[in-house]
């Protein structure tokens, strides 16, 4: 076996051990996370209920979402209709006004 063989078997050992070495951390701290819900009754209650929480949050906001966005296209389509009405040579009327409560303030420029 030539030197550079050698080093290879060694390099190569090395990064095999190093590999195992990883497995065995991550294996053990899987069995630590185990035993933690194991031993701590009312962690998977604490997870699970965080979890609810995060969940009934993201649909509070996509119902709300789901409602401007209602609002906002109706008060686009409001819009249009009333473009379709007030004719180059004629005198605009006010735009209708928006919905009371549409929020804008995401269209609103900070300038």
């Amino acid at each position: 076996m030539t030197v550079i063989g050698a080093l290879g078997a060694v390099v190569a050992a090395l990064f095999a051990a190093r590999a195992s070495t990883r497995a065995a951390t991550a294996t053990a701290e899987a069995q630590q996370a185990t035993a933690r819900i194991a031993s701590e009754p009312g962690q998977r209650e604490q997870d699970r209920a965080a979890f609810v929480e995060i969940t009934d949050r993201l649909k509070e906001d996509v119902i709300e979402e789901r409602r401007q966005r209602r609002l906002l296209t109706s008060y686009v389509l409001d819009l249009l209709r009333w473009a379709r009405l007030v004719e180059p040579d004629t005198a605009a009327g006010p735009p209708p006004e928006p919905p009371h409560d549409l929020d804008l303030a995401p269209w609103h420029s900070s300038h």
